[in-house]
């Protein structure tokens, strides 16, 4: 389906205009739920433990953030 990444951005963008803010927990994986929320919105919030191994995964993740915004 062409644009699927882009569904949750546009049901939000009509649902969502009386709200100040919305809050969206996504699963800790780059599949279609995720991308459509990262799509979806403003700011991201990333919960994280201080080691190395989430920090490498952090910045894979920023730069997936990057590509979709």
């Amino acid at each position: 389906v062409v644009g699927r990444e882009l569904i949750l951005r546009d049901k939000l963008a009509l649902e969502c205009e009386e709200f100040d803010y919305v809050l969206m927990d996504c699963p800790p994986s780059l599949g279609i739920l995720t991308i459509n929320a990262l799509s979806a919105v403003d700011d991201v919030l990333l919960p994280l433990q201080p080691h190395y191994l989430a920090l490498h995964g952090l910045s894979k993740l920023l730069q997936t953030i990057d590509l979709v915004a």
